[in-house]
């Protein structure tokens, strides 16, 4: 799925390891939200398609983008684990993150 508001593609190899710049998507995952950020689009190229959020498109509760100060993730292409079944558990933001120590 392409996120209307920011022109993200959902890609679970970004997700699994978000500075990869291979896959759906040019920018990982980490530049994209970078990007969104500085200009409401994932990427700059989509600048000018991306648009403001509209009602029922705000992120999920207690989302925030990565900081890698603070969010472990394996070293990039580097599977440490199998694939979860339940890929909800890859979210950073959430206490289900399959990654999180402690």
């Amino acid at each position: 799925m392409i996120c209307p508001v920011c022109k993200w593609e959902d890609d679970i190899t970004q997700l699994r390891w978000p500075t990869l710049r291979k896959g759906a998507n040019r920018a990982s995952l980490l530049e994209a939200q970078q990007s969104f950020l500085a200009s409401g689009a994932s990427e700059p190229r989509f600048a000018g398609s991306a648009r403001q959020r509209t009602g029922g498109e705000e992120p999920p509760s207690g989302w925030r983008p990565i900081d890698l100060a603070r969010d472990a993730f394996e070293k990039e292409s580097t599977q440490m684990a199998p694939w979860p079944p339940d890929r909800t558990v890859m979210y950073w933001w959430t206490k289900r993150f399959w990654l999180r120590e402690g």
